[in-house]
């Protein structure tokens, strides 16, 4: 901690010497400890509750663990290409994934017997449930609550949640305080808010909802 002349109980400054060393998934995300504390999720995907085709309600944002059946290909009567991805739910209910793109990578990863989660809008077509152009989540991240991340050059909201969880993980709580004048972190006591570091990781690894807010009391 460093005071400026006779500014000292005004003035602070961060004491740079203390810093620590970031993580290696950091580099080229966040250059010094500083940084990560100016990046703030766009928003959170609940991922805890996994919807059946049974729960679907037309137009309702659904999140499904899927066994991937077939995959079929075709051409419209107006050219265009269409790819119909057919599933089952872990109750072994059918239900559709449209694809208007599906470019090569998904092409390569969404195969029959392969298991994925969908996040999609559900609507109904007949009898048949179907997602318009989904996005693909792992089956590992089912049960968590996920942090949505403005993409910063090549990299991706992934690359910066693992960079954020890494900075938690290896990074002391006394790094964290270092990074704020001390009468603040007195007054995060008085007021029974969460300390730097916890509410850190209340913010970008939140176990409740309720998370996010304290750990937003903390930052205000």
């Amino acid at each position: 901690m460093q005071a400026q002349g006779n500014l000292a109980e005004t003035i602070w400054e961060p004491d740079t010497q203390d810093l620590h060393p970031l993580p290696s998934s950091c580099m080229g995300i966040f250059d010094r400890l500083a940084d990560v504390f100016l990046v703030l999720p766009m928003r959170y995907e609940d991922r805890r509750t996994i919807h059946r085709v049974t729960d679907f309600a037309d137009g309702e944002t659904v999140f499904v663990d899927a066994r991937v059946e077939k995959v079929e290909r075709r051409t419209t009567g107006s050219g265009r290409r269409l790819t119909s991805v057919y599933c089952t739910d872990r109750s072994g209910d059918y239900f559709q994934c449209t694809f208007f793109q599906f470019p090569p990578y998904l092409q390569a990863i969404i195969t029959a017997g392969r298991r994925w989660v969908f996040l999609g809008k559900a609507k109904k077509f007949g009898q048949t449930w179907t997602l318009a152009q989904p996005l693909l989540r792992s089956p590992e991240e089912v049960g968590s609550i996920i942090p949505i991340y403005r993409k910063q050059g090549k990299h991706s909201s992934e690359a910066i949640r693992k960079a954020l969880l890494d900075v938690h993980r290896f990074v002391p709580a006394m790094a964290f305080d270092s990074e704020f004048p001390p009468d603040d972190l007195a007054a995060l006591q008085q007021l029974g808010l969460p300390g730097v570091r916890e509410a850190f990781r209340k913010l970008h690894r939140p176990e409740e909802i309720d998370d996010v807010t304290e750990a937003q009391e903390t930052f205000r």
